[in-house]
């Protein structure tokens, strides 16, 4: 049976503000600014974060992973729209438990293998690892080929 590949990624990877060509989902982090909260990117973009902590200098801000039940969710539409195989690229597991969460959202999807790569770096590293997973996935190589060319990045 041939692979049908999906590619999912954190936000610490920054693709929101990366033009690319791919469907590479996003497991959307929390960000806690005082009392609020906002969904990163969707509710509060990188501008707009950096201007609320220059207009008030008392905030500390603080994130939190997705919620599990929102990965299992997009795990969840890859598999009806026909994927076999779903390569998560998790932010570093020293930096966010992102990584230890989705092998565990994974573990509840029947259906669908769900291979999550720790990256074990965040931001532009991370994005390049998601680029190249996609890219590699589009020219139909192997999961296994996939994961080994991480490695190497």
């Amino acid at each position: 049976m041939t692979e049908n590949i999906g590619i999912v990624a954190c936000t610490n990877a920054c693709l929101d503000y990366i033009e690319h060509p791919y469907d590479i989902r996003i497991l959307r982090s929390r960000v806690h600014l005082g009392e609020e909260t906002f969904v990163d990117y969707e509710e509060l973009t990188a501008p707009q974060f950096y201007n609320r902590l220059n207009e008030d200098s008392t905030l500390f801000p603080k994130t939190s992973q997705p919620p599990i039940g929102e990965m299992i969710e997009t795990f969840e539409t890859l598999k009806k729209e026909g994927k076999t195989d779903v390569i998560v690229i998790a932010i570093s597991s020293n930096m966010s438990g992102i990584y230890s969460t989705a092998i565990s959202a994974g573990k509840q999807v029947d259906g669908l293998n769900v291979h999550v790569f720790d990256s074990k770096t965040v931001a532009y590293a991370e994005a390049s690892m998601a680029l190249k997973a996609s890219e590699l996935a589009e020219k139909g190589e192997s999961v296994e080929t996939i994961l080994k060319a991480l490695e190497l990045i």
